[in-house]
């Protein structure tokens, strides 16, 4: 052979960049704080991860043979009734490896706005210094700061419900070629559901609408509102917008700007068959679109990705603390040991943290701690009537406090170190 002679090297195909994304994928998706929760084949995070490698391996295998299919989604009731569609572990798996594969070729549909995305820089241009909420938040503050004080809070009626399965197809097939790869997305996207046994099923639209289950289906939704954002951006250069997949607030100068927007918004979202609650409408017991003065006589907080936010400081929202709490107690009382109870609660506590614990939140640290003192004594008085009711005796019957303390630090129910976490 020509010692000039160049070996030509053969570029992997995105299907099977999809394969080789599994084990990340599957690292990622193990994350997840609902690990119980099973799909259509009873299997759940907790119990793939018993012999994960290997299930991985049979799953790359089936991949690589063209034998892997994507099953009917399983339908699950969760509050007040609502069904959500869940999908098998391994598909959530695939799912995810598709989602690392293709977001680099989707930059071009990031309008740098939507904070569920990685942004591209700042709008000063500085590269971020960290992402997602944590950054909205400080790009929230920064536009208080410059006179950005009134805001449109805006909400979308079942977004996830209404977006044409057609046009956000047809935009991600203008940026990903590879055909297999387009199918499986093509198939996460035009899913279908399990058979139900109800006298009145919901229905699902074939044209419209995405399963919230899919790690792919943020990105998906992105996608669809980066028509949204280019209009507010180009034709209202006064306004600030920040999105979160499916929820926006635009930040204006004065009400008028902020009447506006809430008219041109309206409008835009029409025109891509989308709805907006109005301005006064109520659902559950909560105004879900709102104008607001965030700052000056009369001023008021809004709610926005959880957090409360008015000019002065920002705070985990009443809701939201309602829905941890309410969290807690389902975890305690659902079936499982009592160790397997305090990890997972644990587990959850430590990703509120990770994620309401920043220097600018100025009022979540208080908020954490008593999330945090909340669980450890749910948990402690859990073991101790479940003690009573077996036994028929209290546990530590004339014990002092701090052996008491002791006791349960030996056991695992003790979170003093979270609360130095929050605090340090």
């Amino acid at each position: 052979m020509s010692k000039n002679k160049k070996i030509k090297i053969k570029q992997k195909t995105d299907y099977e960049k999809v394969i080789l994304a599994l084990h990340p994928a599957w690292e990622e998706l193990k994350k997840h704080p609902h690990k119980d929760t099973e799909g259509q084949d009873g299997e759940s995070i907790r119990s793939f991860s018993s012999n994960y490698s290997l299930k991985i391996s049979e799953l790359s295998e089936k991949l690589s043979n063209n034998k892997f299919e994507f099953q009917p989604l399983k339908r699950a009731t969760v509050e007040k009734g609502r069904e959500i569609l869940i999908q098998r572990v391994e598909e959530r798996i695939v799912s995810g490896a598709i989602l690392q594969v293709v977001s680099p070729y989707l930059q071009g549909l990031n309008s740098n706005h939507d904070f569920s995305r990685r942004l591209i820089n700042l709008p000063n241009g500085e590269i971020p210094e960290y992402h997602g909420i944590p950054l909205a938040v400080k790009i929230i503050q920064e536009h208080f700061n410059t006179g950005y004080v009134w805001v449109l809070e805006a909400d979308i009626k079942g977004f996830f419900d209404n977006v044409p399965k057609k046009e956000i197809f047809k935009l991600i097939s203008l940026y990903i070629k590879d055909k297999k790869v387009l199918e499986m997305i093509k198939r996460i996207i035009y899913f279908s559901p399990e058979i139900s046994h109800k006298k009145e099923p919901k229905l699902y639209d074939k044209t419209k609408g995405l399963a919230q289950g899919s790690p792919l289906s943020p990105l998906l939704a992105s996608i669809y509102l980066y028509e949204f954002d280019t209009f507010i951006i180009k034709n209202y250069p006064e306004v600030k917008l920040v999105r979160y997949v499916d929820d926006f607030i635009i930040l204006c100068k004065d009400e008028s700007t902020a009447k506006k927007m809430y008219d041109e918004s309206i409008k835009k979202l029409k025109d891509m068959t989308l709805d907006m609650y109005k301005l006064g409408e109520i659902k559950n017991g909560l105004e879900k679109t709102r104008i607001t003065c965030a700052k000056g006589y009369g001023s008021h907080s809004f709610d926005f990705l959880g957090l409360s936010f008015n000019h002065i400081d920002i705070d985990i929202t009443k809701k939201k603390k309602e829905e941890i709490q309410k969290t807690i107690v389902e975890i305690i009382n659902a079936r499982g040991n009592f160790l397997q109870k305090t990890r997972t609660i644990e587990s959850r506590l430590i990703g509120y943290i990770e994620h309401y614990k920043w220097a600018h939140y100025s009022r979540t640290v208080p908020s954490l701690i008593k999330i945090i003192n909340f669980s450890q004594k749910e948990l402690r008085s859990y073991f101790i009537n479940t003690y009573i009711k077996i036994t028929g005796q209290h546990p530590f019957k004339n014990f002092s406090k701090s052996k008491i303390d002791n006791l349960f630090k030996f056991i695992g129910i003790d979170f003093e170190y979270l609360l130095k976490k929050v605090t340090s």
